[in-house]
């Protein structure tokens, strides 16, 4: 496997946080406590209700002296307006945008970084798929119009993702964002270990590094022995997977599948993913 590969930690807490309600407080809490530092990277930012109030808490972390770093993607944040950008500019925090658009960068413009992660302090870490705008969440309603979960992470497993962070922060410096440096971590996928309270591991991908994922979740699939409980936004699955989730199946393990309903932002990938139920049913 080409790319850098994160180890399994052990003695890490999670919890699972559903829906923009649930995990929007907890993270604007976080940063509220910060101290030394906070780093937040998204792909999907957009001028509203719920991008007012994460700028507001980096901005206030920033006036009392806390490092703060920013990295959106420059595709997904094309409705983050010069205002916002200015208020956190102004307050000190370091914003930058991940391979900006151009046009004599041709195909290059492709490589956009889909990553929703914040690290505060270098011990607590959200991740998952959240983008901040306001059908994730609006601070005034209980609930939110688009279904989503993220995992608050403590324990030594959070460094990896600050590692994570730092890696991509330091590489959009350079002329190729999507071309990190490989100087840390595994050369191939480790094992999971047989035992162990907390145990957790970063996957990821990049340009140079697009396997860790798909093979993490195919190994998952093959050792489950009980349940496997699978939810997607976008079920396109690789021959791979759907083998699996049969084999699983076939075993007896209680599979299911939680997938998008009509009202979705990619109807195409919803109706191309219709083809693969048949068999799986």
């Amino acid at each position: 496997m080409n790319g850098a590969i994160f180890p399994w930690r052990e003695s890490n807490r999670f919890q699972l946080l559903i829906d923009g309600p649930a995990f929007f407080p907890r993270m604007i809490a976080a940063i509220d406590r910060a101290e030394q530092q906070v780093d937040l990277e998204l792909y999907l930012v957009e001028a509203g209700a719920c991008a007012d109030a994460i700028v507001r808490a980096l901005v206030e972390a920033g006036r009392r002296g806390v490092m703060v770093r920013c990295l959106f993607d420059d595709f997904g944040s094309q409705a983050f307006n010069a205002g916002l950008r200015q208020q956190l500019t102004d307050a000190g925090v370091i914003l930058r945008f991940y391979n900006p658009i151009h046009w004599r960068r041709g195909v290059r413009n492709l490589y956009r970084d889909h990553r929703k992660i914040l690290v505060v302090d270098k011990s607590l870490a959200v991740v998952g798929g959240t983008g901040v705008t306001d059908e994730f969440w609006e601070p005034d309603k209980d609930v939110s119009q688009w279904h989503e979960v993220m995992v608050e992470i403590s324990g030594p497993l959070v460094l990896d993702w600050q590692a994570l962070f730092d890696r991509q922060f330091h590489a959009n410096a350079r002329r190729f964002a999507w071309r990190p440096k490989q100087n840390f971590g595994l050369t191939q996928l480790p094992k999971m270990p047989e035992s162990g309270e907390g145990l957790g591991r970063v996957a990821y991908a990049d340009s140079r590094q697009h396997r860790d994922i798909l093979q993490s979740l195919v190994r998952a699939l093959h050792g489950g022995q009980k349940r496997i409980w699978l939810a997607t936004p976008y079920f396109l699955p690789t021959w791979k997977v759907r083998r699996a989730l049969r084999s699983a199946a076939a075993r007896g393990v209680d599979v299911r599948l939680l997938l998008t309903g009509p009202r979705t932002d990619h109807p195409s990938v919803r109706y191309a993913g219709h083809r693969y139920y048949p068999r799986l049913l």
